[in-house]
């Protein structure tokens, strides 16, 4: 037994913590520092916390069940809530299909926060259109259809206005690193054309497509971005193209015989 420095009680030892003197009581009752009055029954307590609302856990239940009568906003209908979410919102009903045939009545006509559309103009083509304005006002750029947005995105975020660009390095640099415009349109369009598949062995799995130059892009500056010079193949293909006949002097007929070798080898191994 040990007795308490605050209370002056004996308690066991599991009253106190290791090394102290006051037993665990007396130590919380120290922390209370707060003074408040319960939000329900209304008599005044101290707490460690001046957020604590209730001075007891029965206070918080029987809170919980005060209800507030309340008409349904669109109906009228009488309906019993909490008085938290009484608290909560201005408009209350009876059901949600009332809130959602409410909310369909005020969002008509001149209610709806877009329904004055303003003009500007498309900044693919610089046609005249209509949006709405909160796009106005979030989007940097607008156009007048999906295809007019990917044709012209492109030039808002190219060469010296691609937070990547890095003005140390030449256009030839650039060139020979294929990090330009044209290429990645050129790219785009081999991939579109072949319909995304390799044109060897038919893998069309996302992320493993490469597009190949026939005639090879170092030697042949003026077919670099010729989509007649490309063709989609899978990585695991082009890797194999390049072992077998490198990466410079490339031609037509090495590919022709690259596919012939590789249609012989599948229809083998079937």
């Amino acid at each position: 037994m040990i007795k308490c420095n605050k209370c002056s009680k004996e308690l066991d030892e599991d009253k106190f913590e290791k090394g102290r003197k006051t037993c665990r009581r007396c130590r919380m009752n120290s922390k209370r520092k707060h003074k408040i009055n319960c939000g329900y029954c209304e008599i005044s307590f101290k707490s460690h916390s001046k957020n604590t609302k209730f001075c007891s856990r029965e206070c918080v239940s029987l809170s919980r069940r005060r209800r507030v009568e309340v008409n349904c906003f669109l109906c009228g209908k009488t309906k019993s809530i909490s008085e938290s979410e009484y608290k909560l919102r201005e408009k209350h009903f009876c059901n949600q299909d009332c809130r959602s045939e409410s909310l369909r009545k005020e969002m008509q006509g001149e209610g709806n926060p877009n329904y004055n559309s303003v003009k500007t103009d498309c900044d693919g083509c610089g046609c005249s259109i209509k949006v709405r304005p909160f796009e106005l006002k979030s989007l940097k750029h607008h156009f007048c259809s999906r295809d007019c947005f990917i044709d012209n995105i492109g030039k808002y975020y190219s060469g010296e206005n691609n937070s990547n660009w890095n003005p140390e390095i030449t256009n030839e640099e650039r060139n020979e690193l294929r990090r330009y415009p044209e290429y990645y349109r050129w790219r785009s369009s081999v991939f579109k054309r072949d319909s995304y598949t390799c044109q060897v062995c038919g893998n069309s799995e996302s992320g493993n497509l490469n597009a190949h130059h026939i005639e090879n892009y170092s030697s042949n500056v003026d077919k670099r971005t010729n989509i007649k010079n490309g063709i989609t193949l899978c990585i695991p293909c082009h890797t194999e193209f390049h072992k077998t006949y490198g990466y410079f002097n490339n031609n037509a007929r090495q590919l022709d015989l690259f596919i012939v070798s590789k249609n012989a080898e599948l229809a083998y191994s079937e």
